[in-house]
This record gives C-alpha cells, sequence and structure tokens, in this order.
C-alpha cells in the first residue's frame, strides 16, 4: 500500500471516529440497547449531520459488539434523538452475522441489499437472499425477518421460489405472505 493510500485510510479512520462520536451518539446499529463499541471503516464518508444521514461508500466493514455488516455502500437514517431509523446496505452481496441470542449460533446473511429498521425490528433481505443459523436455511428472492418474534417470511413473487432447510432440532418459523 503506498504512503498516499495510507494517509487516506488514516484519514478515513479519523474523520469516521470522530464524526462517529457526534453524529451516531453510540446507538447500535443493530437494534441492541448503546453497544459498547461501534466502528465504521470504509474508503469515503458523508456525514449529513442536519439531515440526519450517513453515507459510507467503498469496503464498508461496520461492527458494534456482536454484530458485522459489510457492503460496497451503507446509507443510515437516525431520527431527532439520534436513534437508527433505518439501515440498509448494497453490494454485489451485503453481508450480515450476527449472535441473536446468547448461547444460539450465529446469524449469517447475504443479500444484495440488506434493510434493517430497527425501531420496528425489521429486517429484509432483497435479491438473492439467503440466511443460516446452525443447519436452518433459507434463501430465496426477498426474505423479511421479524427480530423481536423471530418469525421469517419470504414474499410470493415472480421472480423465484423460496427454499428452507430445518433440521428437526431447529426452532426456524415461516410464515408465508
Amino acid at each position: 500500500m503506498n504512503t498516499s493510500n495510507k494517509n487516506l485510510k488514516s484519514t478515513t479512520i479519523f474523520c469516521l471516529s470522530t464524526a462517529l462520536f457526534f453524529t451516531l451518539s453510540y446507538n447500535s446499529v443493530f437494534a441492541t440497547p448503546k453497544p459498547n463499541h461501534l466502528t465504521i471503516v470504509s474508503d469515503s464518508a458523508l456525514i449529513k449531520y442536519r439531515e440526519k444521514t450517513n453515507i459510507f461508500t467503498g469496503n464498508v466493514h461496520i461492527k458494534s459488539d456482536d454484530t458485522i455488516l459489510d457492503g460496497d455502500k451503507v446509507i443510515t437514517q437516525q431520527n431527532q434523538h439520534r436513534e437508527f431509523t433505518s439501515i440498509v446496505s448494497y453490494g454485489d452481496l451485503a453481508h450480515y452475522n450476527t449472535i441473536i441470542k446468547p448461547n444460539d449460533p450465529p446469524l449469517d446473511a447475504l443479500a444484495k441489499i440488506i434493510k434493517f429498521f430497527p425501531p420496528k425490528h425489521k429486517a429484509i433481505l432483497i435479491g438473492k437472499a439467503f440466511a443460516k443459523q446452525g443447519p436452518n436455511t433459507i434463501s430465496g428472492p426477498i426474505i423479511n425477518y421479524n427480530t423481536l418474534y423471530r418469525v421469517i417470511s419470504s414474499t410470493a413473487n415472480k421472480l423465484g421460489r423460496t427454499h428452507i432447510m430445518i433440521n428437526n432440532k431447529g426452532d426456524m418459523k415461516v410464515a408465508s405472505k
């Protein structure tokens, strides 16, 4: 890595750290109460403080406690209290990994677009959506997940069919719309 790229990366990390301290107020990106640590690294960042919008582009990596979100571009929206109302990650395949409940296997998800709506306890995976937790998997064009009630649904559409594999000991709930 040449000196110019190192300086750019260092500047980006410094600017993000400073901006995050004031803008994100350490609320969790993933709807958990105030994380112990939040880190966002990207090639570039645009912090629109007044509009309560943040745009991170280029190799975006977000880590909050036991949760990771990766994408080519991530856009966040916040309310007047600086709490996240939406987080949208775009990518060839954006990646999300988290521990939902202690002692459960991690949830690993991929999709072209991953949308989170923390106040609504809702996540939507759009385009080549795939999620796996332990031996249980679900894939389809669109997957909806209610994080509060742990209910997964896959909307019927013309883009493809939903495929579900559930281990006999699994507790995956599937709802059709």
